[in-house]
């Protein structure tokens, strides 16, 4: 449990360390991308920032503010507060509650102009001032009243005035409603002594006309006789259970009856049936010596046989009327339970009718009560308003002056560091904004590092063709000591050092989109390695829309297109019935042929592989130009091939746009597929574009355009996504 646990958190520990990996990648390539090639943004943004944020401080005009504070006392505020008399000042009507209303009072527009009125009447002069704001502190009874102004010093005066004409006029509030508020208590208590009276006198003739005196007692005395009753009910049901259990075993035992009544009715009753019991059995044990001197026909055996039945049917009789006795008794017992039940349902009603006359007379005496204590209340109120009325002085205030109002000797506005901080981040949000529409507007791919960030910096770039004037042709034709020729030298020598690529006999060349120079730089390659003295065959796999007849139509022979790989591929011939040789370039090159209507099948299939293992025996290196991997999957099923073909990507530096690479990178990742290495056209070229390598290259591509590949007609794969989607299906079909 322990190693399973350790394994667990090591685990865990990986996990963690993995995400921190991603997220610190995450963040270098948005530096590598979003940050780095605009870097001179944010120096030039944020000090532009800071001269603007420095120009308005000193433009700004200051603003200086001051604040007093003042305690008000909620409970001394409220001078009634009794049922049913109220101060309507502070009562919280419409909601309000105690302290809005008094931050309204403060701000009012009367409260106000009075204050510059005592101002003007103390002669004292001040500058235009802000409408004062009164905020409540959190979770206290502390009201800070502060103004604003570009003078300090008439900021702090408007704030003091404020508040000393807001606690005079509560003062004389406080002194008017203690006066007048003496008066309406004394209204509401002769009232509600009115009512009261009413109330007392209603609650005595209740009394008198039920009868009501001691309640408890009734309740009691009445509680007492249903419980009385309810016994004796218990006990005669107990007895008629006896009468019935009697019944019962007399009936189960119907011969012994004559014995067991007398034990089981112990009564006087029963005392004739034990004599006649005891007759029989003494009459019964003379029998025996009366047949040992008399035969059973003598008539005193038959006397005595008859007083024998005799006896009998007279203890018979007894048992009948005995039993006779017990049912009329039961019967009796159960008309007196019956007629006891009715006594204890009238008991009960008078009862219940005892408890609606006990609630309505609690009622009632419970209203008395409450109007005694209200006007207790009253009572206590009115002579605490006369103790306040007699001591109550202009200083004697509920409303106490915490802190005044001084002159503020630094303005609040502009905050000198807060407007650097804003224009520092302002600064830092516009260069960021701006390096992100740079990046968008700006996408094209300008250097051969761009593309290797893209696959994070894993592939091997064997090589850099830079910008020619002349046409392609023109270049095929060169003697092998002009810079083309050295170019591709170079890529040459970097393939033979690479391990991906040293030790194969084949070698695919592909590139993302149409027009990025893949089929010139295939045919350089080749010619390069012949010039090595190799056996080179050059493969033209772009069974869609094959371009190499057209770069090498001055070295191919008349119809050389009639028949091809595709014709291979189908049955029709063999790869030497399609193989021509190039004496000008010194190899061989087998041509696509017939555009078939299903390259994918084709290149699926078994005689795909019969082909590549023709040309792996006859040849030293098998050079491949294969269709673009975005608009179709043709390249990938050649790159997945059991021989395990290394992959060249061709780019076209100032055509290709970065969102290409991201889009091709995740679509070699979702088939497992891994470039071998990078070769990049135009290297040398400004933003100008592609200019030469043939009249028949141009800039013409775009991501989401069409490749125009077809089966004889212009059926197009519109976007990169649509070949994307099949390439693990197309992998798994082949």
């Amino acid at each position: 449990m322990t190693e399973l646990n350790a394994n667990e958190s090591s685990q865990q520990q990986q996990g963690v360390n993995d995400n921190e990996e991603n997220m610190l990648q995450v963040a270098l390539n948005y530096y590598s991308v979003y940050v780095r090639p605009y870097w001179w943004l944010y120096p030039v943004g944020i000090i532009l920032a800071l001269i603007g944020g420095m120009m308005f401080l000193r433009m700004a005009v200051p603003l200086y503010r001051s604040t007093a504070r003042i305690l008000i006392s909620n409970s001394e505020m409220k001078l009634l507060d009794v049922r049913g008399v109220q101060d309507p000042l502070y009562s919280g009507s419409n909601s309000r509650t105690f302290f809005q209303t008094q931050m309204m009072l403060i701000t009012s527009e009367e409260n106000v102009a009075a204050a510059y009125k005592l101002l003007e009447e103390q002669s004292v002069q001040v500058a235009e001032c802000s409408y004062p704001k009164a905020v409540r502190l959190q979770d206290a009874d502390f009201i800070d009243v502060s103004v604003e102004s570009e003078d300090a010093d008439s900021a702090a005066k408007v704030a003091n005035a404020v508040v000393e004409v807001y606690s005079k006029r509560a003062v004389e509030y406080k002194i008017t409603l203690t006066s007048t508020g003496q008066n309406l208590l004394r209204e509401q208590l002769e009232e509600i002594q009115t009512k009261r009276d009413k109330a007392v006198n209603e609650l005595l003739e209740f009394k008198k006309q039920h009868n009501i005196f001691d309640l408890d007692y009734t309740y009691k005395n009445i509680t007492n006789q249903i419980n009385t009753l309810n016994n004796k009910i218990f006990e005669m049901g107990l007895e008629m259970e006896e009468i019935d259990l009697t019944l019962q075993d007399v009936q189960d035992n119907r011969q012994e009856a004559a014995f067991m009544l007398p034990y089981l009715i112990p009564e006087k009753r029963v005392e004739y049936m034990s004599s006649l019991q005891t007759a029989l059995l003494t009459h019964e044990m003379k029998l025996p010596e009366l047949l040992q001197n008399y035969n059973k026909e003598h008539y005193i055996i038959k006397t005595h046989n008859l007083v024998t039945e005799l006896i009998k049917k007279a203890s018979e009789r007894e048992v009948e009327i005995s039993l006779e006795g017990l049912r009329l008794r039961r019967a009796r017992i159960a008309k007196r339970i019956e007629h006891l039940k009715k006594q204890v349902e009238e008991i009960a009603g008078k009862l219940a009718e005892l408890d609606m006359l006990t609630g309505e007379f609690k009622q009632r005496e419970a209203i008395c009560d409450s109007m005694d204590k209200n006007i207790q209340l009253i009572i206590n109120r009115m002579n605490e308003m006369r103790i306040i009325e007699a001591s109550t002085r202009q200083d004697d205030v509920s409303i106490n002056r915490v802190s005044d109002a001084v002159k503020a000797e630094v303005p609040f506005f502009p905050n000198k560091k807060r407007v650097m901080i804003l224009a520092l981040a302002l600064g830092l949000a516009v260069s960021t904004g701006l390096s992100f529409l740079l990046v968008s507007i700006n996408n094209k791919v300008t250097d051969i590092d761009t593309v290797n960030k893209a696959f994070g910096n894993t592939l091997t770039v064997f090589g850099e063709v830079p910008m020619f004037d002349k046409d392609e042709k023109v270049l095929l034709k060169s003697d092998g000591e002009e810079s083309i020729d050295e170019v591709f030298r170079n890529i040459r020598t970097s393939l033979n050092l690479s391990m991906q690529t040293r030790d194969s006999k084949f070698l695919a060349v592909s590139s993302s989109f149409p027009s990025e120079g893949k089929t010139f730089t295939v045919t350089q390659l080749a010619r390069c390695f012949a010039r090595d003295n190799k056996r080179i065959l050059l493969l033209d796999l772009d069974l869609r829309k094959p371009r190499m007849h057209e770069l090498l139509a001055e070295l191919l022979p008349p119809n050389a297109i009639k028949r091809g790989l595709s014709n291979v591929l189908v049955g029709d011939c063999t790869l030497d019935d399609v193989i021509i040789h190039l004496d000008e370039l010194n190899l061989d090159v087998a041509l696509a042929g017939p555009i078939p209507p299903n390259p994918n099948e084709l290149l699926g299939s078994e005689a795909f592989t019969h082909l590549l293992d023709v040309a792996k025996s006859k040849y030293d290196l098998t050079i491949i130009d294969t269709p673009p991997i975005m608009p179709v999957s043709d390249t990938l099923l050649i790159a997945a091939h059991a021989y395990k073909i290394p992959l060249l990507l061709v780019t076209m530096l100032q055509v290709l746009r970065k969102p290409v690479l991201r889009h091709l990178r995740e679509r070699l990742e979702r088939v497992n597929i891994h470039l071998a290495g990078l070769i990049a056209n135009n290297a040398n070229s400004q933003a100008g574009g592609y200019s030469k390598y043939g009249s028949g290259y141009g800039y013409g591509y775009g991501y989401g355009y069409g490749y125009g590949y077809g089966y004889g007609k212009k059926h197009h794969k519109t976007t990169a996504q649509n070949g994307a989607d099949n390439d693990k299906s197309n992998l798994k079909d082949s």
